[in-house]
Formats: C-alpha cells, sequence, structure tokens
C-alpha cells in the first residue's frame, strides 16, 4: 500500500505546555509520511525557543507577526502543507494512536470523498469523560443537513482533508468566528461526500463554560442563511431546525426545560428526515429526553437547581 502524504497543522497560542502533549501525540503516530506545521498565532510565551530547539526534521514553525485567530492560522498552516491530506489539531488536543493510518487508508480507498471524519472522546479540565455521538457503522454521505440543522458538528481534529478541496474553496473563512468548522463544512458540499467512521480518533479537551456572544451568533446565522438561500426549500426547513436547536440549547442553560422540549419537539415537526439520519438522530432524541426528563421534575427541585427555591410563580419558565 502507497503511503499518501499526510500534513498535520497544530495552532497555538501562549500554551506550550499543552503544545508538548499535543505535538508528542502526533510524532507518535505510525504514518511514515508525516510532517507537522505548527503555526504561533503571536503568542508572548516561550514557544518558539521550545520548538527550535527540537530536532526532529518532520516539524515546521511559522509564527504570524500579529494574532490572527483560528481561521487565519490554519490558512497559514494549510498554505504551507506539502501532503495530499491535512489535519488541524488545536493545541490542547490529542491524536489517539494510529490515528493517523486510519484516517489516511480510509480515505485513499474512498476517491470521492473530501474527507474522512471519525470519534472524538472528549473530557473536560477535571478529567471527567463525556459523552461522545459515533456512527454505528462506516457511512459515506453528504453531510450537509445535519450541519445545517446543528446537530452533527465534527471538528477539525478528528478529520482528515483531502488539501486540493480545501484548497479549491480557499480554506478557513477568516472572518467567522463561531461555527467556523460549520462554515467550511457547507462550502464543501459541492465538492464531494464526507466518509464518517466509528473510530475513536482524538482526545478533544471539552470547554463547557464558553459561551457565544452575540454577535458571534448573528455572524453563525448569516453564514447559514447565505447557504439555504442558494440551496432551495428543503435548506430553509433545515435553517429552522437549526434556529429551535440553537433556543433549545439556549433554554437548557438557563434551566427552561419546559421550552427546550417544546423547541426539540418543533425541530421534528419542520424538519422530519433528521429522525432517519444516522447522524442527527443520536443527538436529537437524547437532547429531547434530556429536556423532558428536567421538566418532569418536581418543581421545589428544579428550583433548587436553578438556585433560586421555589417562587410561587409558575411551574417553569417556559
Amino acid at each position: 500500500m502507497r503511503h499518501r502524504m499526510t500534513s498535520v497543522v497544530i495552532t497555538t497560542r501562549d500554551r506550550r505546555e499543552l503544545l508538548a502533549e499535543s505535538l508528542a501525540s502526533v510524532l507518535a503516530q505510525d504514518w511514515p509520511e508525516l510532517e507537522v506545521v505548527v503555526v504561533d498565532d503571536a503568542g508572548s510565551d516561550d514557544t518558539p525557543e521550545w520548538l527550535g530547539a527540537r530536532a526532529d526534521d518532520r516539524v515546521r514553525v511559522v509564527r504570524l507577526p500579529e494574532r490572527g485567530g483560528f481561521g487565519v492560522a490554519r490558512n497559514a498552516g494549510l498554505a504551507l502543507a506539502r501532503g495530499e491530506f491535512v489535519l488541524f489539531l488545536d493545541d490542547d488536543d490529542l491524536l489517539l494512536p494510529q490515528a493517523l493510518r486510519r484516517l489516511a487508508t480510509a480515505l485513499a480507498g474512498q476517491p470521492a470523498a473530501v474527507a474522512a471524519t471519525e470519534v472524538e472522546l472528549a473530557f473536560d479540565g477535571a478529567e471527567r469523560w463525556l459523552n461522545c455521538v459515533r456512527p454505528r457503522r462506516r457511512l459515506l454521505r453528504a453531510v450537509w443537513p445535519d450541519v445545517l440543522a446543528g446537530l452533527w458538528i465534527t471538528g477539525a481534529g478528528r478529520t482528515l482533508f483531502r488539501v486540493g478541496a480545501l484548497r479549491r474553496v480557499g480554506g478557513w473563512d477568516e472572518g467567522v468566528r463561531l461555527g467556523e468548522d460549520d462554515e467550511l463544512w457547507l462550502r464543501l458540499v459541492p465538492h464531494g461526500r464526507v466518509l464518517v467512521l466509528p473510530d475513536d480518533v482524538l482526545l478533544y479537551r471539552d470547554h463547557t463554560d464558553r459561551r457565544p456572544s452575540s454577535a458571534a451568533l448573528a455572524a453563525e446565522r448569516d453564514f447559514r442563511r447565505r447557504f439555504a438561500a442558494g440551496a432551495g426549500g428543503r435548506a430553509h426547513r433545515l435553517l429552522r431546525a437549526w434556529e429551535h436547536v440553537t433556543a433549545a440549547g439556549q433554554a437548557l442553560a438557563g434551566e427552561r426545560a419546559g421550552r427546550a422540549a417544546l423547541r426539540y419537539a418543533a425541530v421534528l415537526c419542520c424538519a422530519p428526515e433528521l429522525l432517519l439520519s444516522p447522524l442527527s438522530r443520536p443527538a436529537l432524541l437524547p437532547a429531547l429526553g434530556t429536556a423532558l426528563t428536567a421538566w418532569s421534575r418536581p418543581r421545589a427541585a428544579r428550583a433548587t437547581a436553578r438556585g433560586s427555591g421555589p417562587t410561587g410563580g409558575q411551574a417553569d419558565a417556559w
């Protein structure tokens, strides 16, 4: 079997200790045709000196003159990538052993696919393992309905892209600060399908305390609307489904379980085909179940969970 040259781009800023773990997980891969491009996003710590002291000709380093963010840093790495395939890894995530071998072998065997993606195991800062959604079998499919509805999200760290396909669409939109991976997936749709594998490939450090700003959420809504405008009636229904999914998540975060349950039910009304999707269904049904379970708890328990105590008002904030 011919081994395809594979590039891994690691973007980093002022997290040298985490970068060391991430880089080690890449260099430990058993894929022989490997290069690593580390993009330092104008950091201020000792990352450049630490990288400069390494003696590994598989690693190249570029330091941006000013901070650009994820999109700018990833595009800088894409411009330097010499591989046929490329994976983009955040500096706090870790590749599991044989991840590149599984992804590259699968993608090489599916010439019609623009990317191959697998499963991430998420954990938070307390080293607690969080739930992850995995397909039961290998899938080759157009993922845009699941992406547009916001029910299937796959990060760049667990995805191996064809470099040519990424360059044809111009890489990441550097102006998008929320949902940048989804925005890229929607632009990749005309260029081929995605191979979804049921194997574990990435240890992803989850930061659930991050809340998007209203401006970032508005920007995400704009790029989804642009896609729907050119994709027909079904896309408009899926866009409405995304709006309900987003509102449901906000309602759950605010302990408004009844409102969340109604929003998830609305998803099923406007896009019932999502129940047939092996990618969306495993995300939608448990979320609906969580909302219904939380709503059915006794009123006092819900009030205690909100930290406000019984109010004597409505049973729930609908």
